[in-house]
């Protein structure tokens, strides 16, 4: 099962305004016999995207966009893996499409975290598939170039075993850092989360971070906040669920309150 989810929560105006979105993979194996589960996340470069306001994204600038690949040991037994999607740009940020992109897993004892730091987005797949279809692990890949004008994506897998009736619960992470926000008359604010990562459009990875660190707190908060309201059968199933789902309206267009 997959639970995703960013930590929008009540009356709370830090971690609400977070850039980022948690995926909870909950695994169970109620078999006899050992199973291996596997799980890949991809992702495109778009940090030049932005720079092009058609609808279909079909004008899309890809040209200086650049993935790596980053690990950092957070626990004496965990250590984070993942890409960093960035693009070659001036030092600092003034413009809404200057920032990264991240995604990212943690590596754990019996999960075992696998990338490939950079292929053709809109190729055929088969330098991430064939690995993975293999034994559920990618290359361990960090070759790397920074875009011409073709498009860039890059891919992490997680694997683990789970024994007869043994259950886990393993995170996965996208954080974005866009500081800036653009309105008519070419009007800039820094969006609320750079209270707590800064403005320098190079924080993906920390907030990433706090969202694999912290994705079981905050799942618990969000469904103690919750289940109250789902749980209130005088209300319509379309109402309840609309009323969180539509949350996105507040996160996406309300991350740069009070930040002129």
């Amino acid at each position: 099962m997959l639970e995703q989810f960013s930590p929008v929560l009540p009356d709370n105006y830090k971690e609400s305004s977070y850039p980022v979105a948690v995926y909870r993979w909950h695994a169970a194996n109620p078999t006899s016999k050992a199973v291996t589960i596997s799980v890949l996340l991809s992702w495109t470069n778009m940090g030049g995207w932005f720079r092009n306001y058609l609808r279909d994204f079909q004008g899309a600038l890809n040209q200086g966009n650049r993935n790596h690949f980053r690990t950092e040991s957070v626990a004496p037994t965990e250590t984070m893996k993942g890409i960093v999607f960035d693009r070659n740009r001036a030092e600092g940020v003034e413009n809404e499409w200057d920032g990264e992109f991240s995604i990212a897993a943690m590596e754990s004892s019996g999960v075992e975290v696998t990338y490939h730091t950079e292929f053709l987005a809109d190729g055929d797949g088969k330098a991430v598939w064939a690995p993975f279809s293999k034994d559920g692990k990618l290359a361990d890949s960090t070759t790397s170039w920074v875009s011409a004008s073709e498009k860039l994506g890059g891919a992490i897998a997680v694997r683990f075993t789970l024994q007869p009736g043994e259950e886990k619960i393993v995170p996965m992470v996208i954080a974005w850092d866009f500081p800036v926000v653009e309105f008519g008359q070419g009007r800039k604010w820094n969006r609320r989360y750079t209270d707590f990562f800064g403005t320098t459009g190079d924080n993906s990875w920390a907030i990433a971070r706090d969202g694999l660190l912290h994705a079981a707190e905050w799942s618990a908060a969000v469904d103690a906040w919750q289940k109250p309201y789902i749980n209130n059968e005088s209300k319509p199933a379309w109402y309840r669920g609309m009323l969180f789902n539509e949350l996105y309206v507040l996160t996406d267009g309300g991350t740069f309150w009070g930040r002129p």
